[in-house]
Formats: structure tokens, sequence, C-alpha cells
């Protein structure tokens, strides 16, 4: 595995086992083929401080569908979870080739199954994107660098940057399963996004937020890709 980047830690942590790794599946990000997933799980498992996490962004996705298909939220969401519901089945079978002690440390998510503080950090993070100017035209900004919008009209955009809202809290604080705080996401790439998540959760920029999420514990990022 090559790491290009740490945010809030060191690549010395990650290899002293400080942190509980996880990582999100895009279904729209074709870098996740099989055999990138099992290697990505098979390093999570030899470099987390005691369990592993996978998380399948379905429900997300149906934003992306939305905006993209010109689909109703409702046939979006539907497809969304089809697509999870195929994924998930496929991860599925790439855990049955770990040995059973490695498997005890896999925790396979769909993204309902974050914890409530999510949740609720979701919800404020929504209500001050209604509010505050600044930070809506940063999150335009982030999602025009994440995404390709040159054929999306500003409706389009604003509804697409509620991927980027949603996404925010998984980046800033993580989340708890089972008592474990997952405390260091991976990924291949780091981009604009994780730099805000960052300012967020070290109170760098819009600190008002920061304060309403009452952030004390930021989390990692890592910017971790396959090699060869």
């Amino acid at each position: 595995m090559i790491i290009s980047n740490i945010l809030n830690g060191t690549i010395g942590e990650l290899e002293a086992k400080k942190f509980n790794i996880y990582f999100g599946i895009s279904l729209g990000n074709k870098y996740f083929t099989e055999n990138h997933i099992r290697s990505y799980i098979q390093w999570g498992v030899e470099t987390t401080n005691s369990e592993l996490a996978i998380v399948i962004a379905d429900t997300i996705h149906a934003i992306n569908i939305e905006v993209r298909n010109h689909s109703t939220p409702q046939r979006a969401l539907s497809l969304a979870m089809k697509r999870g519901e195929k994924v998930y089945g496929l991860v599925s079978s790439i855990i049955k080739g770990f040995s059973a002690n490695e498997q005890k440390k896999i925790n396979l998510l769909r993204w309902q199954d974050i914890n409530e503080q999510y949740r609720q950090d979701t919800e404020k993070i929504l209500n001050f994107f209604d509010q505050d100017k600044e930070f809506k035209a940063e999150v335009i900004s982030c999602t025009k660098s994440a995404f390709d919008t040159s054929s999306f009209n500003e409706t389009e955009i604003e509804r697409l940057a509620q991927y980027v809202l949603l996404e925010l809290p998984f980046l800033i604080r993580g989340f708890i399963h089972h008592g474990i705080h997952f405390n260091l996401i991976t990924y291949p790439g780091l981009g604009r996004v994780d730099d805000l998540a960052y300012d967020i959760g070290h109170y760098n920029k819009f600190a008002s937020l920061s304060k309403s999420l009452n952030v004390s514990d930021p989390i990692a990022i890592a910017d971790v890709k396959i090699s060869g």
C-alpha cells in the first residue's frame, strides 16, 4: 500500500496501530474493484488497532443518481439501495476468504448503520448550509472540485452538494460502532472536502459550526492507494 498523506496523524502512528481504521466504498468510484477491496481489507486488518469497518455508501449515492440521471428521489434511492445490496454481497464474499480471527475484526456496514451522533451532526451541518452564505459557497466549491459539474445547472449543483454535506460528519468525527471509535478513514486520493473536514474539526474555519458540533475528537484522514 502507498500512503501519500495523512491529515491529523502520521505514518508512524498508523504503523504503530494507533487508529481504528475504516473506509467507505463509494458506489460511483470505479477504483473499488474486487481486488482493490480485498487489498484494502487485508491491509486494514493488519494495520488497525482493534477492528476494521467497511461502510458501503449506498443511500448517499442516491443523490448522484438523482442528479445525473434526472431521476426522482424515490427512484434514485431504490437504485442506490439495489446497487448497495450487490456491493454488500461482493464484500461479504471477499470477507469469507479471510481467516476466522481476521473476520472477527471486520465490521461490514451500510450507510444507515452509522450511529446516532452522525445523524445529529448531519442535521446541524445541513442547517448551517442553509444559514451561512460563506459555508454554502465553500461547499459548492468543494462539490465542483470533486465532481464533473460542467453539464449541470446551479440547482443541480446545489443538490449534488448534499452529497458533500452528508459526507462531512463521516470525515470530521468518524463514528462509534459497538463501543469502538473508528477514527481514521482511508481513501484513494484526498480532496478539498477532506481539507474542509479537517479545518472544521480543528476550529480553523467556520468555528461556530465546530462549536455547534462540539468537536473534540477529530479523526485522521489518510490517502492510501494500492501499490503496483
